[in-house]
């Protein structure tokens, strides 16, 4: 497999004047938020429950189950006994997902992944998952070969890439800032790669559609919405 995992040795071995595409793999590759969407609706209707969209992007975007369960179920007046099935329904049901053979890309991603490819992008996928997980996954959406570079900050904990992780996928890589653009899908993730330095393109979901981009230099319904050569000439600079 040729994906590739990052290192400290590997630090310094990218051309400086490279330019590169950092993004969540998660929810910029495919629609993870989708499928999560999917599993709680169904374990809500379940117990009688529906689940809106506002509900599911209040309580679960950017959270482990873990977290989210509580506060979810007491929204929905479930009686706390129902926690740990409730919570074991959704890892489940996400486990299933990430080792069916069943993942589809996001709509515009094979696209996008051509593109950057074809200028000459340094492409970092920014992952939750492991390295071996991610490549997996990677491999399914029929990209291994393609020489993309796996961030993976499943050792951290978090359930989502804060400031600290995207600089480090800055630091770990040899980026320079002025080359460097976040692809992000979500209001907290843009901000943290804006914290980061990194200029940030923001491409949508209709879970995150809502929230506020301020500092995005672009905001997009979907991937097949940007123009990777106009972001090229517009945002990077040598530096």
């Amino acid at each position: 497999m040729a994906t590739e995992e990052t290192s400290k040795e590997k630090t310094g071995a990218k051309k400086s004047g490279t330019k590169s595409i950092l993004f969540e793999l998660e929810h910029i590759a495919l629609d993870s938020r989708e499928v999560l969407y999917e599993i709680v609706k169904k374990s809500l209707a379940d117990r009688d429950k529906e689940l809106s969209i506002p509900m599911f992007s209040r309580f679960c975007l950017d959270q482990s189950a873990d977290k989210f369960v509580p506060d979810l179920l007491d929204a929905y007046d479930i009686s706390t006994r129902s926690n740990n099935k409730f919570l074991k329904e959704i890892e489940e049901g996400m486990t299933d997902f990430w080792e069916s053979g069943d993942i589809q890309p996001r709509p515009g991603f094979d696209a996008f992944l051509a593109k950057t490819q074809k200028l000459g992008f340094e492409r970092i996928a920014l992952t939750k998952l492991t390295k071996k997980q991610a490549g997996q996954v990677l491999e399914k959406l029929g990209h291994s070969e393609e020489g993309i570079i796996v961030n993976s900050y499943s050792a951290e904990g978090k359930s989502s890439a804060g400031a600290d992780i995207w600089m480090s996928a800055v630091v770990d890589n040899d980026l320079k800032l002025g080359l460097a653009t976040a692809v992000a899908s979500s209001s907290k993730a843009c901000k943290a790669a804006l914290t980061a330095d990194l200029n940030c393109v923001v491409v949508v979901d209709r879970f995150t559609a809502f929230q506020d981009f301020g500092g995005a230099s672009v905001v997009a319904d979907g991937l097949e919405e940007l123009d990777i050569e106009g972001l090229t000439n517009t945002f990077y600079q040598e530096t």
